[in-house]
């Protein structure tokens, strides 16, 4: 890999494109009509991202009403309320690490997968993320996560390299009946190589998402080669950790718990990241994208929002720039948690939100 070409890596920035893929979803539920029979509809077709983005929202049914084929649902579209602090259970069990072994067909039958060295640094960062991964997600209820301690190899033959959505759900199936895997407590991640692209899916470099199959799962997009633990050129770790994160938090992949990484890493164009020693001692938080990570670390995650920022604005619940205190209260806020399973109290509401009327 040359220079020029780590350079650019570092200029990547992971996105999660979880909530989009919710709204998808609930799209695909209350109206199955305006999808192709087995579900495979590049989404596009049928509704813009920018407003798949915040279909929950009401800027959003404001903009379907100006869409002819949807405004005949509008009224099963519910906006997201302001929940706050009303979680329903994180996840708790074994996270598989799958490296999904690609064939792809229409190219001479192409082996297309991540290398196996890169994979067992990708499990061995796992393996070390997830423990404070799980007392961050702890500020949102109890939960136990561990990483199985193989690689699952599951083979996939592809007639090109693209797929689509619906593809993967099937994935989960292939790999929980191949590795015998729990119903209950197993989620698995699938590490996607460069080269391979969800039709479904925006084209995007270093995205990842969570949903729920049979079992919950992740699907993590990489680049590059030749990982390390330390990640320095962000061709991972930002965007697995983050939706470890997400998914522990939000195994059901609905809008009953938050997306607790949006506000704090890459979806609201910041990127605080959280570091730690090789004793798991945390060294601290960072706003890291375009500066340099000038200093010894092992590891990294995403930062998790606290609860209480948890339901900023739409569509991804960003805190608005104007309040730079409170994003940085909200992602830079130490550890451990000195409030760990505890509720944080409301002194003053968060100024973005809408403001109660009074009362005679």
């Amino acid at each position: 890999m040359t220079d020029s070409s780590l350079a650019q890596h570092r200029t990547v920035k992971p996105v999660c494109i979880t909530r989009p893929l919710k709204n998808l979803e609930r799209l695909q539920k209350i109206a199955p009509h305006l999808f192709t029979e087995h579900g495979k509809q590049d989404f596009t077709t049928l509704v813009s991202y920018d407003l798949l983005k915040i279909l929950h929202t009401e800027e959003g049914k404001k903009r379907i009403k100006a869409e002819p084929r949807l405004s005949d649902i509008l009224k099963s579209i519910s906006v997201l309320g302001a929940g706050l602090f009303t979680y329903g259970p994180l996840f708790s069990g074994t996270i598989y690490i799958v490296q999904p072994r690609f064939t792809i067909y229409y190219d001479g039958n192409l082996p297309l997968y991540v290398g196996d060295d890169d994979m067992a640094t990708i499990l061995n960062y796992a393996t070390n993320a997830v423990q404070p991964i799980s007392t961050f997600a702890g500020q949102y209820g109890k939960n136990k996560i561990s990483v199985h301690p193989q690689v699952l190899e599951y083979p996939i033959p592809l007639d090109s390299a693209y797929h689509t959505s619906v593809d993967v759900t099937h994935w989960v199936s292939g790999v929980k009946s191949m590795y015998n895997l729990p119903q209950e407590n197993s989620c698995v991640a699938f590490i996607i190589p460069q080269g391979i692209r969800d039709i479904n899916l925006p084209p995007a470099r270093g995205f990842g998402y969570h949903a729920k199959a049979e079992i919950p799962f992740m699907y993590v997009t990489v680049e590059g080669e030749n990982f390390t633990i330390e990640d320095r050129d962000n061709h991972y770790a930002e965007c697995l950790s983050h939706e470890i994160a997400e998914l522990v938090v939000d195994p059901n992949a609905d809008y009953e718990n938050p997306e607790v990484c949006d506000p704090c890493a890459s979806n609201c164009n910041n990127e605080y990241l959280v570091f730690f020693d090789q004793n798991l001692n945390y060294i601290k938080t960072a706003l890291t994208y375009g500066t340099p990570r000038d200093f010894p670390y092992y590891f990294f995650i995403a930062a998790v929002v606290q609860p209480h920022y948890a339901y900023g604005p739409p569509p991804y619940g960003c805190i608005p720039l104007e309040y730079p205190a409170e994003r940085l209260k909200a992602c830079s806020y130490g550890f451990p948690l000195d409030h760990l399973f505890k509720r944080p109290r409301h002194d003053r509401p968060l100024p973005w939100l809408p403001r109660p009327k009074p009362t005679n």
